[in-house]
């Protein structure tokens, strides 16, 4: 019994084992002495090579394919975060945001680390470009921190004093010098430095007491037109609304002394400018004519001698009628200052 239970795996084995001896026979003996076969079998194996040898070559093309395309990615990841530090007034920009955001939180080291992380990230720099941006943001940051405490916490908005403002400008290109090189002073500073430049100089004009208001305003016309395109345009509004308020103040029929004052300056007005000052001067001709016309009616009432409650009714009625709301609180004001009407 234990016999014939063994029978039958020993079989099997061995049976497995001839097998394999037979198919080593065969397979050694077929490169040496291969069997005889018709031309349909050749020709069959022939197509079947080469369909293999096309299969072959066809998949060599595509992991050649994918190789050079797998590297072409490689490169492109490596050169788009391998950036160098751009300086750019846009880059103090971004330092400014960062500093205020770390301004208005609970920020510590870590969070100004992770803020610029992020932009380092944007702008996609490389790792020595990293380094640089993390130092020149320590220097900027020092810098501003410097700068904050030598600037005066009361600034007058009515004089300024030439010789403390220049003072002051000096003082702040010197912490320019000392924090930064010249190519990151030029990047980061040369426009503010050339506006603020500028600014003392129209400033120093206007405080001249040796020039006539004529000569100032020739004087500061031609210094402005002087201004390249991007400093003109950053002080063209206050300019414009400067020179409108001066105009307007003016009595309209006075225009050939208001032409002889202001020439220099109306030639740079802009057509846009131009209608703004036609427009108000329309405008308040038109509320003089109101005001006028009110206070002529005004005088003609009293001059007849109503009752008391007979004059107001006649006076309401007529404010009703010619006024708005609005307008009436106006009225009121030029009423009792009537010296408005001359400005």
């Amino acid at each position: 019994m234990r016999l014939s239970r063994y029978r039958l795996p020993l079989f099997i084995i061995a049976s497995l084992l001839l097998g394999l001896l037979w198919l080593t026979l065969i397979s050694s003996k077929a490169p040496s002495s291969p069997e005889p076969r018709s031309q349909g079998q050749v020709s069959l194996q022939g197509e079947n090579a080469q369909m293999s040898q096309r299969l072959q070559v066809q998949g060599q093309g595509h992991l050649k394919a994918n190789a050079i395309e797998l590297a072409a990615k490689a490169l492109e990841h490596e050169a788009k975060n391998n950036k160098d530090l751009n300086l750019n007034l846009s880059l103090r920009w971004h330092f400014d945001d960062i500093i205020l955001t770390l301004q208005s939180q609970a920020s510590d080291k870590n969070s100004a680390q992770a803020l610029l992380q992020q932009l380092a990230d944007n702008l996609s720099l490389s790792p020595q470009g990293r380094a640089q941006l993390m130092t020149l943001f320590d220097r900027y940051r020092a810098y501003a921190m410097a700068l904050a405490r030598i600037k005066p916490s009361n600034l007058s908005m009515d004089y300024v004093d030439i010789n403390a403002a220049t003072a002051l400008l000096s003082q702040a290109h010197e912490l320019q010098l000392q924090y930064f090189n010249e190519a990151e002073i030029a990047a980061f500073f040369e426009q503010d430095n050339n506006y603020d430049r500028q600014a003392l100089a129209r400033v120093e004009i206007r405080q001249d007491s040796s020039l006539s208001d004529i000569q100032k305003q020739q004087l500061l016309a031609h210094h402005i037109s002087q201004l390249p395109p991007q400093a003109f345009d950053a002080i063209a509004p206050s300019l414009d609304a400067a020179v409108i308020a001066s105009v307007l103040d003016k009595d309209p029929e006075s225009a050939p002394q208001i032409n002889a004052e202001h020439s220099a300056q109306m030639a740079l007005w802009s057509p846009e400018v131009q209608q703004r000052v036609a427009s108000s001067r329309e405008q308040n001709q038109a509320w003089r004519t109101k005001v006028e016309a009110y206070s002529a009616f005004s005088r003609q009432l009293s001059a007849e001698k109503y009752q008391q409650k007979e004059l107001q009714q006649l006076t309401e009625n007529y404010l009703a009628q010619h006024f708005s709301a609005n307008e009436i609180k106006r009225l009121r004001v030029f009423i009792a200052h009537p010296e408005l009407l001359t400005h």
